[in-house]
């Protein structure tokens, strides 16, 4: 007995909760068939009614539906922290003193070395006044001495004319020179005289 009164209450409840459905879909059938019979644009309008009015009841069964709320992230600190905690530990540092370097010393140069230095200087000028050079011959033709300048220049001499006035004349001495002292003049003098067969004299350069 009751087995049958469990499925008596199950057939019950079921025409209850598809009852509004049923009455939906007769009307939109008993509406349709009379638009048939009477006119098709106002059938055409009806049914964009009843299409409307059930789009804006689900609208509205949605609108009431409670929204899940969004779950707003939480700030993080990370950044900040590590920034706080740097600057503490610059704090904590201990400042390195500051050495200031030592000025450098001058170097002493004693002053016996600059005298010594200053005496060689005076000795070596006073040496290099003088110089000699050795006069080969003198011709009062420029040319001859020209030739004379060239075949002694191509066997590695250093040769140079001097023009001299003597009574009235003009004569064209043939040097050899100049050497800074009279024993290289006279050594150059005896290769001269062995090589090209003439012998010189030695004079100083500005006489």
């Amino acid at each position: 007995m009751a087995r049958d009164y469990n499925r008596k209450n199950i057939s019950r409840n079921k025409p209850s909760s598809s009852r509004p459905f049923l009455l939906m879909i007769l009307f939109f059938i008993a509406g349709y068939l009379t638009a048939l019979l009477f006119d098709p644009e106002s059938l055409g309008q009806w049914v964009s009614r009843q299409t409307a009015s059930l789009e804006n009841k689900k609208v509205a069964k949605k609108k009431n539906l409670p929204q899940p709320q969004e779950e707003r992230p939480k700030p993080k600190f990370e950044f900040y922290t590590l920034l706080t905690n740097e600057h503490h530990a610059s704090k904590a540092l201990p400042t390195p003193p500051v050495v200031n370097p030592a000025p450098a010393k001058p170097a002493f140069i004693p002053q016996t070395v600059e005298h010594k230095e200053s005496k060689t200087v005076v000795s070596t000028k006073s040496e290099s006044r003088e110089h000699y050079v050795i006069q080969v011959a003198s011709f009062k033709s420029r040319q001859d001495a020209e030739r004379l300048k060239a075949t002694l220049i191509l066997q590695g001499f250093d040769v140079h004319l001097k023009e001299v006035i003597q009574a009235n004349s003009h004569w064209y001495r043939v040097l050899i020179g100049p050497y800074p002292d009279r024993k290289k003049a006279e050594n150059a003098k005896a290769v001269i005289a062995r090589t090209e067969h003439v012998m010189g004299i030695i004079r100083k350069q500005d006489t």
